[in-house]
């Protein structure tokens, strides 16, 4: 199966995704039972049967405090919230998944480092500017998912190539170079998508050398 192949399912998957989850989002549950909920008032029936609350929909003002009680969840969804900043007590959910984009968050969540369950985190438009030193410190039961694509990075910590990261995405930053030793990052990184950067050519160069060919790398 070739690389259009992939896209063109991923796209019709999506698009069939998007239909199911709009026509539940008039009850706020999922129409086929799987713990989904899509509006914070139907999650608060019953707290502890959420694994999935996405607000796509719904949007919140700020972080809802009543998520704290939702101790079985697995994935939250809140995109353009106006979320600054996260309560400490998240760190004691389930959260595989935490997608926080477009909101306005300045710092990287320092709470993604207890949540011993997370493996992705969806930072996207955040007007965050750095990535902190201790970023190989996040959980790492499996190869981690981090997206913060249009954000306002400049620069990469050296500490970043011992990041055991599965798939990253950088896109629309203003990134020129990448640390040293991006080799040590190929034992589980597979895709690395910096389009959009300021990368001269002999530092695209550079990084495709030292990451080809266990890693595809997007300029």
């Amino acid at each position: 199966m070739n690389a259009a192949t992939n896209k063109l399912i991923a796209s019709v998957l999506a698009g069939t995704c998007m239909v199911v989850m709009m026509s539940s989002c008039e009850s706020g549950t999922s129409s086929d039972n799987l713990h989904e909920y899509f509006s914070l008032e139907a999650a608060l029936e019953d707290p502890l049967d959420v694994w999935v609350l996405d607000l796509t929909w719904a949007p919140c003002v700020g972080f809802p405090i009543e998520i704290l009680r939702m101790k079985n969840m697995d994935m939250l969804v809140l995109p353009h919230c106006g979320i600054d900043s996260l309560p400490d007590g998240i760190c004691d959910l389930p959260i595989e998944w935490l997608e926080l984009n477009g909101n306005r968050m300045t710092a990287f969540p320092h709470q993604a480092f207890c949540m011993r369950d997370l493996n992705t985190l969806i930072l996207t438009g955040n007007p965050i500017s750095r990535i902190p030193d201790s970023l190989e410190l996040l959980p790492d039961k499996r190869p981690f998912i981090l997206a913060m694509d249009s954000c306002r990075l400049t620069s990469l910590p050296a500490s970043f190539v011992k990041f055991k990261a599965w798939n990253v995405w950088l896109n629309g930053n203003a990134i020129s170079v990448l640390p040293d030793s991006l080799a040590q990052m190929k034992k589980s990184l597979r895709y690395l998508n910096l389009k959009g950067n300021p990368i001269a050519q002999l530092e695209r160069e550079r990084i495709i050398k030292e990451l080809s060919p266990e890693v595809e790398v997007v300029f």
